[in-house]
């Protein structure tokens, strides 16, 4: 919706003089990680559930673009599908791809960008609410890119960010599009996991990190606020691509 937003944005600059990625700040607060019983079912990777107090950090207002991704790095990136849209989420980006990338946005505006945490992700896309999705128990393909299972349902790709109206904290497709990477590494369930806005980089049993808030590709089910995916560091697929945040 043209003008939402209900908490601050802003942008920095590019040492050129340009302005970069638009950025909304999240304020601080505390939620209920994960999801319940009724609405988890065999998925362990979403338990148990548990309280996570969270500092204000600034998140991406949308995913990185295309056009963001050519500004900062100087072309597309080795394996774009989707390519020729500016404004579409940069995608078949691997874990590897985006620390690259951070790198040289970092050096580029001088401020210290980052990929969110899994917590820091999931507060944001709940933005209040407790329901399955931030849109409330249910989501449409007018709410979000993903696949109806029904003709004239599925897209066939990501679209251009911000199509959709944004959640209640101003931030746009945080369900569907494509999976978003976070910083933390996988773990089977949320046992011992941190109680606040920290990644989980410690005690990984496996070369992989998480993704989030499903894709273009994915049924409704694996869009949830709770749902977790995870590849390896170097996998890409036409579905994956990233937010940025900020402390």
């Amino acid at each position: 919706a043209p003008g939402y937003a209900p908490f601050p944005v802003f942008r920095d600059k590019f040492a050129d003089g340009t302005e970069g990625p638009e950025l909304v700040v999240i304020p601080a607060g505390n939620f209920l990680m994960g999801s319940p019983a009724g609405e988890r079912g065999q998925y362990v990777d979403e338990s148990p559930p548990h309280m996570v107090k969270l500092k204000s950090f600034a998140l991406g207002k949308t995913e990185v673009t295309q056009k963001l991704w050519r500004q900062v790095m100087g072309g597309d990136p080795p394996e774009l599908y989707f390519k020729g849209c500016d404004n579409c989420p940069v995608e078949c980006v691997c874990w590897s791809d985006t620390r690259k990338f951070l790198k040289k946005l970092n050096a580029k505006t001088g401020k210290r960008y980052r990929l969110p945490s899994e917590s820091e992700w999931e507060y944001a896309a709940r933005a209040g609410t407790t329901t399955a999705f931030g849109t409330g128990d249910t989501i449409t393909p007018e709410q979000a890119n993903f696949d109806g299972g029904s003709p004239g349902q599925n897209r066939g790709g990501p679209i251009p960010v911000g199509g959709f109206k944004p959640n209640a904290f101003g931030l746009h497709d945080m369900h569907g599009n494509v999976w978003e990477w976070v910083r933390d590494c996988w773990h089977g369930d949320y046992t011992n996991a941190p109680k606040d806005e920290r990644a989980w980089i410690s005690e990984c049993t496996e070369d992989s990190r998480v993704l989030r808030g499903g894709s273009w590709l994915a049924d409704s089910e694996y869009l949830r606020s709770a749902v977790r995916s995870r590849s390896t560091l170097v996998y890409r697929h036409r579905g994956y691509g990233f937010r940025i945040a900020r402390t």
